[in-house]
C-alpha cells in the first residue's frame, strides 16, 4: 500500500525510526505491537499504548538502557550490539520497520512530546517545512544512563502530480553525556542519521555535501534545492553544531536501495552541550512505486583514553 513508511537503525551507534498519525486521542493502553526481531540482546517490552490513531508509543529495556519509539502497530524493531573493543570503542544499533500503512502529520513536536522528550528550542533543530506528511522520532537512554538523546525523520511531499511524488526528507539526531565520568570514562565520539529508501525511489539532492569544522557550538543550517525533470523543490533544517565536525555519511546515492546520512564526529566528556547531526534529502517517489523508507539514528562512543 503507498505511503507505508519504514525506518531502521545505527551503526558504532543506535538507530530507531517510527511514524505518526493523526488527531491526539487519550492514551490508549494496548498489548505490545512493536515485535524485536533478532537477537534481543536482553532487551524486552515493557509498555506500549496508544498515543493517536494509527501510532503506538513502545518502550523497551534491557542491560544497555532504554529504547522508546512511536511507530505504526505491527512494527518490528531489533538490536545488533558491538562491545567495546581494546581501545574502548563501541557501537549500539537499534533498527526499527514501522510498516506504517497511514502515515501522519503531527509533527516533530508531537511525537517527542509522546516520547517524553523536553529539550530546548537551542538543541532541538527546526525543519523549515511547516507540517510534515510523515514524522518519525526516537528517544535512548543508554549505557548506564550515560548517554541520552533523540532524533527525528520529516518527510513533506513538496511537489504532487497524482501519484507522482516529489519529497524532502529533513532529519536531525541529537545525544549527550548525562554524566562527567571523568578522562578514562565514556566520551561521546559520534551521532549521525541516515535514511535508505527502497527500490524505484530516487535521491536526487542531499545537503550536507562537504564536511565543515566547527570551533565553537554554533546554529547551523543545512538546506538544497534542485530541479528533477523539470519540477524544483527544497528543503532546508536548522540547529545547533557543536565541534568538531558535521559532514556527509554513508553516501550510496545510486545503489538500489539509495541512502544518504550525516554525521557530527567529535570527542566529547562533558555535559553541557547537545551533541548533532542535521540533514536534507531530496526524493523522486515514481507512479506505481511505493514511498517507504529506512531510518538510522546512530551513536558512537568510548571507554577509556580515546583522544
Amino acid at each position: 500500500m503507498r505511503g507505508k513508511a519504514h525506518l531502521l537503525a545505527l551503526g558504532g551507534s543506535i538507530v530507531f525510526s517510527l511514524a505518526s498519525g493523526g488527531p491526539v486521542l487519550a492514551v490508549t493502553p494496548v498489548q505490545a505491537s512493536v515485535a524485536i526481531v533478532g537477537d534481543a540482546h536482553g532487551f524486552r517490552p515493557v509498555s506500549a499504548y496508544m498515543s493517536r490513531p494509527g501510532t503506538v508509543v513502545s518502550t523497551f529495556q534491557g542491560p544497555l538502557g532504554t529504547v522508546r519509539v512511536a511507530s505504526a502497530p505491527g512494527s518490528t524493531i531489533s538490536f545488533e550490539v558491538t562491545p567495546p573493543d581494546p581501545h574502548g570503542r563501541g557501537s549500539i544499533r537499534v533498527g526499527i520497520d514501522p510498516s506504517a500503512s497511514r502515515p501522519g502529520g503531527a509533527g516533530q513536536a508531537q511525537n517527542l512530546a509522546d516520547l517524553g522528550v523536553a529539550q530546548p528550542a537551542s538543541t532541538t533543530p527546526t525543519p523549515a517545512g511547516g507540517t510534515p506528511w510523515a514524522s518519525t522520532c526516537i528517544n535512548i537512554n543508554v549505557l548506564g544512563g550515560g548517554v541520552q538523546g533523540s532524533g527525528c525523520s520529516n518527510i513533506y511531499k513538496k511537489h504532487v502530480n497524482g501519484l507522482d511524488w516529489y519529497l524532502s526528507n529533513e532529519y536531525w539526531a541529537s545525544a549527550s553525556l548525562t554524566t562527567w565520568q571523568g578522562p578514562l570514562g565514556l566520551h561521546l565520539q559520534g551521532v549521525g542519521f541516515e535514511t535508505t529508501w527502497h527500490p524505484g525511489n530516487v535521491i536526487y539532492s542531499i545537503a550536507p555535501t562537504i564536511t565543515q569544522s566547527f570551533g565553537t557550538c554554533a546554529p547551523w543550517t543545512v538546506t538544497t534545492s534542485a530541479t528533477n525533470n523539470g519540477v524544483t523543490i527544497g528543503g532546508s533544517i536548522t540547529g545547533q553544531i557543536c565541534p568538531s565536525t558535521l559532514g556527509p555519511w554513508n553516501l550510496r546515492l545510486a545503489s538500489t536501495y539509495p541512502n544518504s546520512g550525516t554525521l557530527w564526529t567529535g570527542n566529547v566528556q562533558g555535559v553541557a552541550n547537545y551533541q548533532g547531526a542535521e540533514g536534507v534529502q531530496l526524493v523522486h517517489n515514481p507512479a506505481g512505486v511505493e514511498a517507504s523508507w529506512d531510518d538510522y539514528y546512530v551513536i558512537d562512543y568510548c571507554n577509556g583514553v580515546c583522544f
